[in-house]
């Protein structure tokens, strides 16, 4: 049974306005960012007791190379 990832709108909001900063910053960086975020993302789905317990039903996983 493969697992889905789901973000809370807010985070989803969140993500959006770093992807436009990041990409601002530097054209390009917003994609490589996104890239972060998926490989983060199918690492959690693959792995899902890899990351920290936020809760019962919640791990964090974090993204390499952006803060």
């Amino acid at each position: 049974m493969a697992l889905m990832a789901e973000f809370h709108p807010e985070a989803r909001a969140e993500f959006d306005a770093a992807m436009e900063y990041y990409e601002l910053m530097r054209p390009g960086l917003g994609s490589a960012f996104l890239a972060e975020v998926q490989a983060a993302t199918e690492y959690a789905q693959r792995l899902p007791q890899a990351g920290s317990p936020v809760s019962d039903e919640l791990r964090r996983t974090f993204i390499r190379r952006f803060p």
